[in-house]
């Protein structure tokens, strides 16, 4: 398989079956709304189509495959090219920080999960697997090597840990029967699933597994099925309404600042958060930054430097004093028009800094 520079999958060539398959689960969001607390703003790291991000926060969604930012829906914000070894985002920007079934595509994961640290003044949530416990799931019985593939992609939960700063509760995730997230061990009570190419396409380590081993395993799986023979091994999970697997919630609670910033001296943080609203919502929606005329607050010093991002109809600015006044995205910078721009009618589009 080819491995792009972000990860070990092609996510450009295998997007469809990523948005189709992997969607949001109720319950297990709940699980991540709860360990996210109160925060309100929120980053989220590789966050794909947008799966689980919370819709009651303000998110901003750092993704590095152009196709799975074209895949996002369109109620979502649309997501920042980044990636996780490093953040274009200000010590202690957002009050909570999450990764979501991403950590073992990073290049670093140890360098991610320290910039996840270092943004977040709240918590860290990573949802992941447990590289030990892949193999509860009795899909394995099959195709042994699911297990021998996906181990060494999977940190230890340890090693998460410990980049976290080495405070972290880890908490088993049961999976419910009817999960929408089509992972593997969301199919734990229907194995008929695993016989649809579909299927398996959403689920990435299909692709590190030798193809002649995987449709052996297949073949005796539908047999299994045809006879009688798996219900008969495994029918009682037909009727169990959770599994606990190999999923795994990780929140890190905050850390001392002091502790966690970049060895080059940070950029200095604004000494207050206010909004204001800036012109031309139409013009930003389609992604024109020349566009946008905002004007300077009472008091606030000329020569910001603004990080556009967007985030459910909002620009975040992580502002910081610079020797010159523009305001800048990850792919557009333009200069600051100055006190003259008009507000206009933002329809809720606000600058946050």
């Amino acid at each position: 398989m080819t491995s792009p520079a972000y990860g070990d999958v092609d996510y450009e060539t295998q997007r469809g079956g990523y948005a189709r398959g992997r969607r949001t689960d109720p319950r297990i969001a709940a699980l991540v709304r709860a360990a996210l607390g109160d925060a309100r703003t929120v980053l989220n790291v590789g966050a794909g189509a947008g799966s689980y991000e919370p819709g009651d926060r303000h998110v901003l969604a750092v993704e590095p495959s152009a196709a799975m930012r074209a895949a996002r829906p369109p109620h979502l914000p649309p997501a920042i090219n980044a990636v996780a070894e490093n953040l274009p985002f200000d010590d202690g920007s957002v009050d909570a920080a999450m990764a979501m079934v991403t950590v073992h595509q990073w290049s670093d994961p140890d360098r991610g999960l320290r910039e996840l640290r270092r943004v977040s003044r709240g918590p860290v949530v990573v949802l992941t697997f447990d590289r030990d416990a892949l193999d509860r799931i009795w899909l394995t019985d099959y195709v042994p090597a699911l297990v021998t593939a996906d181990r060494p992609r999977f940190p230890a939960i340890e090693r998460i840990e410990a980049a976290l700063g080495g405070e972290a509760t880890v908490s088993p995730v049961p999976v419910p029967a009817d999960c929408v997230d089509g992972f593997i061990e969301a199919y734990y009570s229907r194995p008929e699933r695993f016989l649809d190419p579909a299927v398996r396409s959403h689920q990435s380590v299909w692709g590190f597994v030798d193809p002649h081993a995987a449709e052996r395993g297949l073949a005796r799986l539908r047999a299994d099925l045809d006879s009688g023979a798996w219900d008969q091994r495994y029918g009682a999970l037909r009727r169990q309404p959770t599994f606990l697997g190999a999923l795994r919630l990780i929140t890190a609670p905050p850390a001392q600042r002091t502790a966690l910033r970049r060895p080059a001296a940070p950029s200095p943080r604004p000494e207050a958060v206010r909004r204001h609203h800036c012109s031309s919502a139409a013009s930003v929606r389609k992604g024109d930054l020349n566009a946008l005329a905002p004007t300077r607050p009472a008091g606030d010093p000329p020569g910001r430097r603004w990080s556009v991002a967007w985030n459910h109809g909002q620009l975040w600015r992580q502002g910081a004093l610079a020797g010159r006044g523009t305001f800048s995205s990850p792919t557009r910078r333009s200069t600051w028009p100055g006190p003259s721009g008009s507000p206009g009618s933002s329809r809720g589009l606000a600058f946050v800094f």
